[in-house]
């Protein structure tokens, strides 16, 4: 019958006060339990007379208008009468969790920024290549002309290949390894540069860089192919080996990779699920219906992605988490490790 509810959730008092006022303070904004201890509680008294202004003195020496209310004791060493819950709401832990990266002044986005999509980490690895080894990029994969964010992509092969060079680097730039055309004042050509982060992550994966064949073969018309030697799950168990072998860089790789905001929602997505084992089709249709996700979308202005647009957004999520040993994917299942 003693205990505390609710809003009344306390602490103890931290030290007794000593003056007349003190004690008049502490017994209107405490209470005492059943076992006799007096606690501070949230209903605070109201000090707002306390804290006006008191009036101005007359010639005469005499106040003019109401006389000078008291000053309010410090009592609480200059601290505010407020009391922190151990316990959070869980929707402030999901937004807390769920928080986007910190961007200035973004212009524009889409849903190919946060959601991936056409794009897997073979040709993340390539970008790191291209990037990290500086150099001019004309004649290469990143040529300016191929690198269109915003506008019109043209018509033809050329289109094509544009459409595939966006999507790898809107990948790259949620993952925050590359700089973001979207924080890039209007009217000023982007030029794709590796950021600290970048840079970092290059350092890690170099050993896996100078091994394996990044190369995108040129076709007959001289536009290159966004097609890499090798299929989606190769590139997950190179990253996934080194890792394994090299605890610094995997570190850094983990860290890197796991902190774009859509692959913690795939993460937590799978965690819920009751079976181990997830059917591919069961995450294509209720991923995006979660209620992180939902929010996620309704603050950054993207439309609700429907099943079959999941079938294309969801892979590349998969494949990072199957590269950083979360879980292990075959063609139509998904299993927690």
């Amino acid at each position: 019958a003693g205990r505390l509810r609710g809003r009344q959730r306390c602490r103890p008092w931290p030290e007794p006060p000593q003056t007349t006022e003190a004690k008049e303070t502490l017994r209107q904004c405490t209470k005492r339990t059943h076992r006799g201890q007096r606690v501070f509680t949230l209903q605070k008294p109201s000090y707002l007379p306390l804290l006006r202004k008191p009036a101005e003195p007359a010639e005469g020496g005499q106040p003019r208008g109401r006389p000078p209310q008291p000053t309010l004791p410090d009592h609480f060493g200059g601290n505010h009468l407020r009391v922190r819950s151990p316990f959070t709401p869980y929707r402030q832990r999901a937004q807390m969790l769920y928080r986007p990266q910190a961007r200035r002044h973004l212009t524009f986005t889409e849903a190919g920024y946060h959601y991936p999509q056409g794009t897997h980490l073979g040709h993340i690895l390539s970008v790191l290549k291209i990037l990290g080894e500086g150099g001019d990029r004309t004649g290469g994969p990143l040529d300016d002309r191929y690198v269109r964010m915003q506008g019109g992509l043209g018509t033809g092969r050329v289109a094509h290949y544009r459409r595939q060079v966006k999507y790898k680097l809107q990948a790259s730039m949620e993952f925050g390894i590359i700089t973001d055309c979207r924080t890039a004042p209007s009217g000023q050509a982007y030029a794709p540069a590796l950021t600290l982060a970048g840079r970092e992550l290059y350092q890690a994966l170099r050993p896996l860089l100078d091994r394996l064949d990044l190369s995108q073969p040129v076709g007959r018309d001289g536009i290159p192919s966004s097609r890499m030697p090798e299929q989606p799950e190769f590139y997950n168990g190179a990253i996934r080996m080194l890792i394994g072998r090299n605890p610094t860089a995997g570190e850094v790789v983990r860290r890197l990779l796991l902190s774009m905001p859509a692959v913690r929602q795939m993460r937590l997505f799978l965690r819920r699920q009751p079976r181990a084992a997830v059917s591919k089709n069961t995450v294509y249709a209720k991923f995006f219906q979660q209620p992180e996700v939902v929010r996620f979308s309704q603050k950054h202005g993207i439309p609700p992605a429907t099943q079959e647009g999941a079938r294309h957004r969801c892979p590349f999520l998969l494949n990072v988490l199957d590269a950083c040993g979360i879980i292990r994917q075959t063609q139509t299942t998904v299993t927690l490790v």
